[in-house]
């Protein structure tokens, strides 16, 4: 199955679903998506450091899929 906004997988996928949808948009940008997401993982009393998050980006170009890791700085500035 094809989605064009996002998937949550793993542990309390269905809670943190209802968290990120209750401000999900389409067109955010790629900040406003992790910014939205670590909070939604990590609820009212927790925030994450980029050392125990393992981010990623779904590319569909050339015809096909392929994940892209974010780490390090990158990671860092978005998350800033």
């Amino acid at each position: 199955m094809d989605t064009s906004s996002f998937v949550v997988i793993g542990g309390e996928a269905e809670l943190i679903r209802d968290r990120i949808q209750e401000n999900w948009k389409s067109g955010l940008s790629l900040k406003e998506s992790i910014k939205l997401t670590t909070q939604a993982l990590s609820g009212p009393d927790k925030s994450f450091t980029s050392g125990e998050l393992e981010v990623a980006l779904l590319s569909r170009g050339n015809g096909r899929r392929a994940f892209s890791r974010i780490e390090g700085e990158e990671l860092n500035g978005l998350l800033a």
